[in-house]
């Protein structure tokens, strides 16, 4: 019988994993409405990091927000 290990993933302290209000006040918008985002709006998925919590790469945040449709501007 073998068992297997499983070694967790390491971080880069410079891309930390951030939690969904965290998410939510950094894109200033709730966190019901974060979870309706994930459904509808191609959010990025989310990483479990527990058996009920999730979190994002504070990279993954920022990519999304860089991909977004820029309103145009009237100059």
């Amino acid at each position: 019988m073998t068992t297997e290990t499983k070694i967790p993933r390491l971080v880069p302290i410079n891309d930390p994993v951030i939690r969904p209000a965290q998410v939510a006040s950094m894109l200033g918008i709730s966190t019901t409405t974060l979870w309706r985002w994930r459904r509808q709006r191609g959010f990025p998925p989310a990483m479990r990091l527990g058996a009920t919590m999730v979190g994002w790469r504070l990279s993954e945040i920022h990519n999304w927000i860089d991909d977004l449709p820029r309103a145009a501007s009237n100059d």
